[in-house]
């Protein structure tokens, strides 16, 4: 499993709610996660984030008018989008957690039996940097998004 995440504008966002495809070709900022995203969304939640990244968000997908094969094409859930709202508020708190701070809630046997994917945190000390690594970069891409007054579009593929 890996989180991707995009950057669009409001008004790329007003397509994106009739024609995905369409929009996601307009958009031109990127970020993806990979298999990071779960721990970091683990710590994020520990720590009191008011956005749960990926999942939580308003659903692309309408049950009533998207077609099967949309739904195929994301086998972990529809896509779910923030509204330029939503992504200030993350962007505000995900930029007061610098990770040396987050990393307090780094609990390898609680991550493990949380069932955080993709499970490494007990068997590889490398982890927590794993997930510094990626968490830096997501600061950087929500803070961007915030100042821009971007929408964000999250999925797990």
């Amino acid at each position: 499993m890996e989180a991707t995440y995009v950057r669009l504008s409001p008004a790329a966002l007003q397509v994106a709610l009739t024609d995905l495809d369409a929009a996601l070709e307009q958009s031109g900022q990127r970020l993806d996660l990979g298999a990071a995203f779960d721990g970091i969304r683990h710590l994020l939640g520990a720590a009191g984030s008011p956005v749960d990244l990926p999942w939580s968000g308003t659903s692309l997908l309408n049950a009533e008018t998207a077609a099967e094969e949309d739904f195929e094409s994301f086998p972990y859930g529809p896509p779910v989008y923030l509204t330029p709202q939503q992504v200030g508020e993350i962007a505000d708190f995900v930029g007061q957690w610098p990770f040396d701070r987050l990393q307090a809630y780094f609990r390898p046997a609680e991550m493990i039996d949380a069932g955080v994917y993709p499970g490494i945190w007990r068997d590889d000390p490398g982890s927590a940097a794993y997930l510094a690594a990626h968490y830096e970069p997501l600061q950087r891409f929500l803070a961007g998004a915030a100042q821009a007054g971007d929408a964000l579009v999250a999925w797990v593929s």
